[in-house]
């Protein structure tokens, strides 16, 4: 259970960091 929640707060990262490089890039 512990490594379910753990895989999903990094693929939550994952995705919050590629979304501002996303952001970043489109200015």
């Amino acid at each position: 259970m512990d490594a379910k929640i753990l895989m999903f707060i990094v693929i939550m990262l994952i995705l919050l960091v590629a979304g501002i490089i996303i952001y970043k890039k489109g200015q």
